[in-house]
């Protein structure tokens, strides 16, 4: 601590005075999000990190703050810790994303593939309309994430025009009751053959996302994963280890 100076009114911060941990309250939640300064891709050297599979990326977040209460994420206890902050889902102007990604490419010329980090983006149709109408002339493929109970035919339609190249969905477990139950993940079977069966149909990639290694997880439950994915069949699928 500088001498003379206090933490005590810094909101948002723990620290350590005479021994004991004093953790202050959060900070209010910035709602205007699209306020913020564009990152600084100046300062980037971004010839260091030289070019991928895809090329030149650029990682975006267009929202901030899940809803859902996945029991194995670090949303929910977040968002209990700031209930009273302000509103929690906050999502850019689509408008403003579009002024990022050109802020970026003044300075590297181009970029080849978009990859947004939000939880959650097809939240409303008015929503991937804006994205379409924002994005499309772009002509850059992006990757997503989404929860299958969002999505719809219009809505898978709308990012395939905007761009989308791959969307990432959750399975994470192929036992109905399991999943619902431990991971609070409540759709059912059916809700994610069809949030993949839509993707696939607008000419949206998938990737399946499974976690192995869960509390009472055993083999047969592990199975019913791998049964769900054959009749699933994404274009590609991970398995993490809980």
């Amino acid at each position: 601590l500088v001498k003379g100076k206090s933490c005590d009114r810094i909101k948002g911060i723990f620290y350590k005075k005479y021994g004991a941990i004093i953790k202050n309250p959060c900070r209010e939640l910035v709602e205007d999000i699209d306020s913020f300064p564009y990152p600084l891709y100046e300062d980037l050297p971004i010839t260091k990190y030289g070019a991928d599979y895809f090329g030149t990326n650029l990682g975006i977040v267009s929202s901030r703050g899940c809803p859902y209460q996945c029991t194995y994420c670090s949303s929910p206890t977040l968002m209990a810790m700031n209930k009273d902050g302000g509103k929690w889902r906050r999502e850019k102007p689509a408008s403003q994303i579009r002024r990022e990604i050109d802020h970026f490419c003044s300075y590297f010329g181009h970029v080849d593939m978009l990859y947004f980090v939000d939880e959650v983006m097809m939240t409303s149709d008015a929503r991937t309309n804006e994205l379409r109408e924002n994005l499309e002339d772009l002509v850059v493929p992006f990757i997503f994430s989404e929860r299958p109970e969002l999505i719809t035919a219009d809505r898978a339609r709308d990012m395939k025009a905007a761009g989308a190249y791959s969307c990432c969905i959750g399975i994470e477990s192929g036992n109905e009751p399991y999943r619902q139950k431990l991971l609070q993940r409540k759709m059912t079977d059916e809700k994610l053959k069809n949030g993949f069966r839509l993707m696939r149909e607008s000419g949206v990639k998938t990737h399946a996302l499974n976690m192995m290694g869960l509390p009472d997880q055993n083999g047969a439950i592990m199975k019913e994963t791998f049964e769900l994915l054959q009749v699933i069949q994404p274009d590609t699928a991970q398995a993490t280890i809980f």
